[in-house]
C-alpha cells in the first residue's frame, strides 16, 4: 500500500508533455515510433501526442489516425522540420513539449530523466543523444554517430533532433526560424541563449535513428546537401553571423589547397600535388584532434573512428563548396525567370 501511494505523490510532481512527432513519409517508420511513445516508462494521462505531417503522399496521416493520435496536416511548397515543429508547439495545450522525428524510437526512460533538469538554472531546453540502429553493421552510420559520440554533455550552445522545451521560452523567442530549411537548431539555440535561457545535453539516448544511408553516393549526396544548405542560410536576412560565417571557411578553405595544388602541377611536381590532396585534410583533421583530444580519447582509450570521421569531412569540403555554389547559382537563375 505504501509502495502505491509513493508512485501516485511521484506522478503528481511530473509535468503534462505534449509530444509533438514531425514526418513526412514516414510510413515505414511511424508506426515504431508512436508505439515506444505509448510504452514510455511515463504515465500515460499525463501525455499529449500530435503528429505533424508535412506534404504526405504515403499515407502516414491515417497511420497516426489509426492509433489514435491527434493529427495535423501543414502543407507548404517549402516543407522543413522547423514550420512543422512550429505548427506542432502551436497546437499543444500543455507547458513542456517535447519533439520526436517520425524516424526514430524514443527510449523508454529518457523523457522522465530529461523532466528532472528542464526548468532549473534557466534551462529551456534538455535533449540526449542519438543512437545509431546499424552503426555495428553500416561503416557509413558509424561515421555518421560519431558526430552524437564525441558531444560534450553539460550546457550547450545548440538543441540536437529534437529535444524536451518549456513551452513559455519557443513562445518567447518566436519558435523556429521557419525559412531555414535543414540545420534550424543553431538558430533557436543562439536566440534561446540570448534570451537568459540555458541549453543541456544529458548522458543519456533520447532516440534510436536510421540515416538510412548505405551506399557510398548516398553520403555524398548527403554531404553536397550540406552545402547547398549552407548557401540557404546566407541568403536569410534574419539568420544570425555566428551561423552564416561557417559558408564563409569552406571556399577559403578549398581555395587554399586548390591554389597550392595546382601551382605543384603547373610546375611539374605531380607527385607533390597528390600527396598534398592526400595528407592536408590529415594534418587538417590531426590538428583538430590535438586541440580537441577529449574527442579521440573516448572512455579512457584511442578512439580511431574519431579520426577517421574528421579526415573524412575534411577531403568532403570540395562537395560542400560544389553544392554551395550550384545553389547559389539556381537561385540567381530563378531570380532572373
Amino acid at each position: 500500500m505504501g509502495c502505491i501511494s509513493k508512485m501516485k505523490n511521484e506522478e503528481k510532481d511530473l509535468p503534462k508533455v505534449s509530444i509533438v512527432i514531425i514526418g513526412r513519409n514516414e510510413a515505414e517508420n511511424l508506426k515504431n515510433c508512436i508505439h515506444s511513445i505509448l510504452n514510455m516508462n511515463y504515465p500515460q494521462e499525463l501525455l499529449e501526442v500530435i503528429y505533424v505531417d508535412t506534404n504526405s503522399n504515403d499515407g502516414s496521416p491515417e497511420i497516426a489516425k489509426s492509433l489514435g493520435i491527434k493529427v495535423c496536416e501543414e502543407y507548404s511548397n517549402t516543407p522543413s522540420p522547423a514550420l512543422a515543429r512550429n505548427r506542432g508547439w502551436k497546437e499543444t495545450k500543455y507547458d513542456v513539449v517535447h519533439f520526436v522525428d517520425g524516424d526514430t524510437v524514443i527510449y523508454p526512460n529518457y523523457l522522465l530523466e530529461a523532466i528532472g533538469y528542464l526548468g532549473k538554472n534557466h534551462t529551456a531546453c534538455v535533449f540526449g543523444k542519438l543512437n545509431e540502429k546499424n552503426k555495428k553493421t553500416n561503416w557509413i552510420s558509424n561515421l555518421l554517430h560519431t558526430d552524437w559520440k564525441i558531444k560534450k554533455v553539460g550546457f550547450v550552445a545548440s538543441p540536437g533532433a529534437g529535444g524536451t522545451f518549456l513551452k513559455s521560452a519557443l513562445s518567447k523567442v518566436g519558435g523556429y526560424n521557419s525559412k531555414i530549411r535543414a540545420g534550424e537548431e543553431p538558430d533557436i539555440g543562439i536566440r534561446l541563449r540570448r534570451e537568459g535561457y540555458q541549453i543541456r545535453l544529458i548522458d543519456s539516448y533520447m532516440c534510436m535513428h536510421d540515416y538510412g544511408l548505405n551506399t557510398i553516393g548516398s553520403l555524398l549526396k548527403r554531404y553536397f546537401f550540406w552545402g547547398m544548405n549552407m548557401s540557404n542560410l546566407l541568403l536569410i536576412p534574419d539568420v544570425p553571423w555566428e551561423i552564416k560565417k561557417g559558408f564563409y571557411k569552406v571556399p577559403l578553405q578549398c581555395g587554399m589547397v586548390l591554389f597550392v595544388f595546382l601551382l605543384l602541377l603547373f610546375k611539374g611536381y605531380i607527385l607533390f600535388s597528390l600527396l598534398l590532396f592526400i595528407s592536408l585534410p590529415l594534418l587538417i583533421a590531426s590538428y583538430v584532434l590535438i586541440k580537441k583530444r577529449r574527442w579521440i580519447f573516448s572512455m579512457g582509450k584511442m578512439d580511431l573512428s574519431v579520426f577517421l570521421y574528421f579526415y573524412f569531412f575534411m577531403i568532403m569540403k570540395p562537395l560542400f563548396l560544389s553544392g554551395q555554389i550550384y545553389y547559389l547559382i539556381k537561385m540567381g537563375i530563378n531570380k532572373i525567370r
